[in-house]
């Protein structure tokens, strides 16, 4: 494995840190010592890589999942927030969150309403455009936030059997590990693939190797596209595998935490994933009393099944899920 290689591997470790511990003290030896680098070294390689030093990059992280909490939870306060985000006082996030997007949390929740999807759209289209948080978001996103738009998108028929969520079902899945690639930057299924062409060939192999084991493709992306800019933005396309399953490491491995999902079966194509997880979220999660957790969203399907006919196969869409208000 090639030098570049290597630090791709090693900074993607320190974001899985950044991402699976964002409500504690981190700094820049934690980071080193996770990408066995000098802190010199490490703060170089981070730097040059995404243009910002990796406290800043942290500090992008933990406001944009406050963003998150502020819209798709809102029964938590500000203060729940502030410390769910690893902000040392409710005051050091309020000046964070408005120095960063140019209006105080309380305004920003004030302005979202997730239980109306026209709402986002209308927003974006209509008051954020010169303000400093149409820099923030990418406002593209919030073009098929309508509807109509998502109709369109899915197709009437896709879409009328979808809103009845009849085929909904939950699930208490335990831990598992996600061995990936990601990709940075906006969504190019092609380029994801290519980047995946070697995982794929190790998957076949260890198949053989553990042929009870049952292995999972999984699209996952640590950023919500509503919040993050698209030059930031992750998606990692792996497979779940069993901790039995030994570690290569040519690739990136973290762990899936266990829990309470909402899933979905749905026979789609990848380019109606959008406009699936849009009728999720503003059909059926506000009128459940149920609420998205901080775990990520998760699209996954069997490997041993083969795809229909049509050449598609069943996608399950698992939305992360625990009673609402449940702290």
């Amino acid at each position: 494995m090639g030098m570049e290689a290597q630090y791709a591997v090693r900074i993607n470790q320190v974001l899985d840190y950044m991402d699976s511990h964002i409500n504690q003290p981190m700094e820049l030896a934690d980071f080193a010592e996770i990408a066995n680098l000098s802190k010199f070294h490490f703060h170089r390689v981070f730097s040059e890589t995404f243009g910002l030093s990796a406290v800043k990059y942290l500090q992008r992280l933990r406001l944009e999942r406050s963003v998150k909490n502020l819209i798709y939870n809102p029964s938590f306060s500000i203060g729940e927030i502030a410390d769910r985000c690893g902000f040392s006082t409710a005051g050091n996030f309020c000046r964070a969150f408005r120095n960063y997007f140019g209006l105080s949390a309380r305004e920003l929740r004030a302005m979202f309403d997730y239980r109306d999807i026209q709402n986002f759209h209308d927003i974006a289209n209509r008051r954020l455009k010169g303000h400093l948080l149409a820099k923030r978001f990418d406002l593209s996103v919030f073009d098929g936030y309508r509807p109509k738009e998502i109709c369109k998108d899915l197709g009437e028929e896709m879409y009328s059997t979808l809103h009845s969520f009849e085929r909904l079902s939950f699930e208490r899945r335990s831990s598992a590990d996600l061995v990936y690639c990601r990709h940075f930057g906006p969504m190019d299924l092609g380029s994801v693939e290519s980047r995946a062409f070697g995982l794929w060939f190790w998957v076949g192999s260890m198949a053989e190797r553990f042929p009870d084991e049952h292995f999972f493709k999984v699209g996952m992306s640590p950023d919500r596209p509503e919040f993050t800019p698209a030059a930031y933005r992750r998606f990692d396309l792996g497979v779940l595998v069993a901790n039995k399953v030994p570690h290569d490491c040519a690739f990136n491995r973290r762990e899936v935490p266990g829990g309470l999902w909402a899933i979905f079966p749905v026979m789609a194509e990848p380019a109606k994933h959008r406009g699936i997880w849009r009728l999720l979220m503003s059909e059926w999660l506000p009128r459940v009393p149920w609420e998205q957790d901080d775990r990520q969203l998760m699209t996954l399907y069997s490997l041993k099944v083969d795809c229909n006919k049509e050449g598609k196969k069943e996608h399950l869409f698992c939305l992360p899920i625990r009673p609402a208000g449940q702290f």
